[in-house]
């Protein structure tokens, strides 16, 4: 096994239970309301442009395949198209290709189900610097943008990978066009200007040209921009064509450091470009490494990012890069593979990543999380779609453990289990925790918890307690059949009630603590009844209740729980010369 610098795992790292230690007051909760959908996630993900080759002629190519695709989970894997695009390491486009076909094949054996290509640049005899660094568009003879020769080598590429077996996923046919800079980069502006090709021009004759390629039909993505800085500018050039399935961009020009910085341009994006799924296709810290901070501000940019600006999808910029340089560019680190040096370092950002990553996936759904006052957490939840387990990624970015709750609405919660970062103990698995009691997450650490949906208990169940009536007992209903709604069987059993009195069931959903009659209410209005009926001289009455025709307008659903009562008259008992039973639960299933 080739040696691999990571923090040291401990097989299992207790959960703290000190919970009396903490002042209950100051626990902070935070109410998931499961009933109210977001958006529906389309992933996560990660480039892989600059060192391909570092990843594919690795000494142990398997053990980066585990690590940055079934350790993280990964949904979407970004390429660079390099058609006719020789690689500055000297290989040509041709190899590079190869190269990238055989990490895709190995990346859709692993789960991964979604790729995305996008340019850096057109090839150097499309450029006006005839180079594939900087610049704009070349112009023709007659003074005009190569828009339709930069749209052929858009369609003949996606032709040429089609060729060897690849069809991407999504299309975006520039990578942050605001750039002109000394390495692979193509200027475009929102429209056309002087000296410099418009992005809207481009685009349009691109999706013109693919079009006619009905062999082609990815999803459309737009604009890729540096951050949000220069999003608007594009997405309101190009707002206008219909064809255009998401909108995309980055972050840099946010301060890395202070991820709250980002939180009104995520809410403005979210206002004004919420019309199309929003993907967040490339971010990292672009500096010099932090320690087990960056992990703790990377789950706090990919929270905001999911809660704040209801994107679907988080691509981090590169998953692997290579050593020797002091940005921290990808989530795993190598050598040159020509030193046949098999050392993998696992920056911290990774466990940052996989807190989200390894849990969720396409198809998942974010559902509303409503924090106290001034939370100290950040804290969002998802519906898993594949198992229906309920997801909830807890990010504490302060110096002190927070004792905090979750408050679980719209759905029965069953076991719970989580995984625990720490900087010394990275992802470990903690079991027996109780969210809804109470749980102490650490300083600086990630938690991510799986909630099970628990099956609801069908049929009647004992509920509140009566008072004593005139003969000395409490009347008592009980329930025969069960809490089937398709079966339709249940029915009521009243019994120590005075003899040959009269009465009625009412019932309602909700705890109550009130007087009524000569007894307590114990139910919440508001109330339903079912007809009057006589109490035999027994004291005792039986009510069918016909789910189909209950005589009121309660609507029962599966999985709700109502409470019965019945009232009666009680004249010998004096006072309010009536009174109520104690209490039924009844849990309704299918």
């Amino acid at each position: 096994m080739p040696a691999m610098n990571r923090p040291s795992i401990a097989p299992f790292l207790p959960f703290l239970t000190a919970l009396l230690s903490f002042d209950a007051a100051a626990q902070e909760v935070y109410q998931i309301r499961v009933d109210e959908p977001a958006q529906t996630l389309l992933g996560f993900g990660g480039s892989q442009v600059f060192q391909l080759e570092w990843w594919v002629d690795h000494p142990t190519p398997e053990l980066l395949h585990d690590l940055l695709m079934d350790g993280l989970g990964l949904d979407i894997l970004r390429l660079e198209m390099v058609y006719e695009r020789p690689s500055p390491s000297g290989a040509s486009w041709q190899e590079l290709m190869d190269k990238q076909v055989e990490l895709l094949a190995e990346a859709q054996a692993r789960g991964v189900t979604s790729t995305m290509v996008t340019s850096w640049s057109p090839p150097a005899y499309l450029k006006d610097s005839q180079s594939i660094a900087g610049g704009t568009l070349a112009l023709d003879a007659h003074g005009a943008f190569v828009y339709d020769d930069y749209a052929d080598w858009w369609v003949d590429g996606l032709l040429e990978y089609k060729s060897r077996g690849v069809l991407f996923d999504y299309v975006s046919p520039q990578n942050e066009p605001i750039w002109s800079a000394l390495y692979p980069t193509c200027r475009f502006n929102p429209t056309e200007s002087a000296g410099i090709a418009g992005y809207l021009e481009m685009y349009r004759r691109f999706y013109t040209k693919l079009a006619l390629e009905p062999s082609l039909t990815p999803l459309l993505m737009a604009c890729e921009s540096a951050g949000y800085w220069d999003l608007d500018s594009y997405l309101t050039a190009i707002s206008q064509l219909p064809w255009i399935d998401a909108w995309t961009h980055h972050m840099y020009g946010l301060p890395w450091t202070d991820p709250s910085a980002g939180i009104p341009m995520q809410q403005s994006v979210k206002a004004n470009w919420g019309d199309r799924p929003i993907f967040q296709t490339e971010y990292s810290s672009l500096g010099s490494p932090l320690g087990w901070e960056d992990a703790v501000l990377l789950a706090q940019h990919i929270h905001n990012v999911l809660a704040e600006e209801d994107a679907a999808a988080f691509l981090f910029w590169s998953l692997l890069w290579r050593d020797g340089q002091a940005e921290m560019d990808g989530l795993v680190q190598v050598h040159d593979p020509a030193l046949q040096d098999p050392t993998i370092t696992v920056r911290d950002c990774y466990w940052g990543m996989k807190h989200f990553s390894y849990f969720l996936g396409s198809g998942d759904r974010r559902v509303a999380c409503v924090p106290p006052a001034s939370p100290a957490l950040k804290v969002s939840a998802y519906r898993r779609a594949q198992d229906d387990v309920l997801v909830a990624v807890v990010v504490n970015p302060s110096a002190n453990p927070i004792y905090f709750a979750l408050d679980v609405q719209g759905m029965l919660t069953g076991a719970v289990t989580g995984v625990l970062s720490t900087d010394s103990h990275p992802f470990v698995a903690q079991t027996g925790l109780s969210p809804a009691t109470g749980i102490i997450v650490p300083a600086k650490a990630i938690l991510t918890l799986e909630v099970q949906t628990a099956e609801p208990t069908c049929g009647p169940q004992p509920g509140c307690a009566g008072v004593p009536n005139s003969t000395g007992q409490a009347a008592t209903v009980a329930g025969i059949g069960s809490g089937s709604i398709s079966a339709n069987d249940l029915a009521f059993v009243v019994d120590d009630c005075p003899p040959s009195t009269f009465g009625l069931m009412f019932f309602g959903q909700g705890e109550a603590n009130a007087p009524l009659g000569n007894g307590v209410r114990c139910v919440d209005a508001p109330l339903y009844r079912m007809p009057a009926i006589s109490v035999d001289a027994t004291g005792m009455a039986v009510l069918p209740f016909d789910q189909l025709n209950t005589h009121t307008q309660a609507v029962i659903d599966p999985g709700s729980t109502w409470t019965f009562q019945f009232w009666y008259r009680d004249v010998a008992a004096g006072g309010a010369f009536s009174s109520v039973s104690g209490g039924l639960d009844v849990t309704f299933c299918p």
